[in-house]
């Protein structure tokens, strides 16, 4: 799922890849790891930005959000804050996460869509499965998004062993039995290993 977020992200970002199709989209059931695998992709590109979506925003607030995050800088007006991503994206080229996408309506990923299209921004929209139909709902922002559509998948054994090595220092990776009851007792859910992981260090 990592290396699918970083290869996604890798391509948006790439000066020499299209912008006719730069919405990527990354969806998976709550507990998967998909913002933890984004927010990574983030800290390790300075021209990346990471948005939380937060219901009670209006479409002004997330430009307005937008802006601060991938600039620093923000204003009190929606046309200032769009001269903002405007200004920074003609620049060098930059994308901006948008994460829990599929709780945006969607009057508000057309608004976002404009974005992409008016100051080339392309964009990386991570959400539940719900985000698939709305996006699929209107042409104008189907036809936009970049293939590959990235599924997340429910964590394995290979994952758990993985993780034990890397984030906490332990190599179990020859113990199956050990790496399925922790498997079963996180229910194949990235929050629950990691507290889990937690709870045992």
């Amino acid at each position: 799922n990592v290396k699918a977020i970083d290869a996604l992200g890798e391509d948006l970002l790439d000066d020499f890849s299209t912008l006719n199709s730069s919405i990527g989209m990354a969806v998976g059931p709550a507990g998967y790891g998909k913002s933890e695998a984004v927010k990574h992709f983030v800290i390790q590109h300075d021209q990346a930005a990471y948005v939380l979506y937060l219901e009670g925003f209006t479409v002004q607030m997330l430009v307005k959000t937008i802006a601060k995050e991938l600039t620093g800088n923000c204003a009190a007006t929606y046309e200032k804050n769009l001269n903002i991503i405007k200004d920074a994206t003609c620049l060098s080229r930059k994308l901006v996460v948008i994460d829990e996408a599929d709780r945006m309506p969607i009057r508000y990923l057309e608004a976002v869509r404009g974005l992409n299209e008016y100051c080339g921004l392309p964009l990386l929209l991570i959400g539940e499965e719900g985000l698939i139909a709305k996006m699929d709902s209107q042409p104008r922002l189907k036809s936009r998004i970049r293939k590959p559509q990235i599924s997340f998948h429910p964590l394995n054994v290979t994952d758990v062993a993985t993780y034990y090595k890397q984030a906490v220092g332990l190599d179990i990776s020859e113990d199956l039995g050990a790496c399925t009851i922790l498997l079963k007792y996180a229910k194949r859910d990235f929050r629950n290993l990691v507290n889990d992981a937690q709870h045992i260090v």
